[in-house]
């Protein structure tokens, strides 16, 4: 009887079998752990672009003399106009990005963005809420203000929504 050296046919089909079951397994969970990473990524996006847009509109908010629009207490608009250093200040929402219009500018296409294009602001509303105090003769004007936003992506794995509100008085 001859001694051959090597591997027969059925030890390297087993072989490349259970090198194909492993190689499917750590693809699996790497496309998994990615899928995993880029819903993280989209929700970190929608969430900092949200909060920085209520940041900036509290820090205006806090340098404001008055709000002109909604201009009466229970009122509720798009669009936020503060009076800050004499001059007009406005928030609105054109293309699904906040804007923020300087100096009495109109609120339109070219005011600043707040929001990066990433983000789709879906709805913004304010309303005007007022607290008089009779004994003392003084009314504080707060406004609440209620934000929603989307990333912008057909994918189905990156969709996600956030809503946020937020209420700010004036000084």
């Amino acid at each position: 009887m001859k001694l051959q050296k090597g591997f027969s046919l059925l030890e390297i089909l087993i072989y490349v079998a259970i090198i194909s079951v492993i190689t499917l397994t750590i693809g699996t969970v790497f496309v998994s752990l990615n899928r995993g990473q880029s819903k993280v990524d989209v929700k970190n996006e929608v969430n900092s672009n949200v909060l920085f847009a209520l940041e900036k509109l509290k820090q205006d908010f806090l340098a404001a003399t008055a709000v002109t629009v909604p201009a009466s207490a229970g009122a509720t608009s798009t669009t936020l106009g503060l009076t800050i250093s004499s001059s007009t200040t406005t928030y609105c929402v054109i293309t699904g990005r906040l804007r923020r219009a300087t100096s009495g500018a109109a609120c339109d296409a070219s005011a600043q963005a707040v929001t990066s294009d990433k983000v789709i602001v879906d709805s913004l509303n304010f309303i005007r809420l007022e607290n008089t105090n009779t004994v003392l003769s003084k009314t504080v004007v707060s406004v609440q203000t209620t934000i929603t936003a989307s990333f912008n992506s057909v994918s189905p794995d990156q969709q996600y929504t956030e809503t946020k509100q937020t209420t700010s008085s004036l000084r």
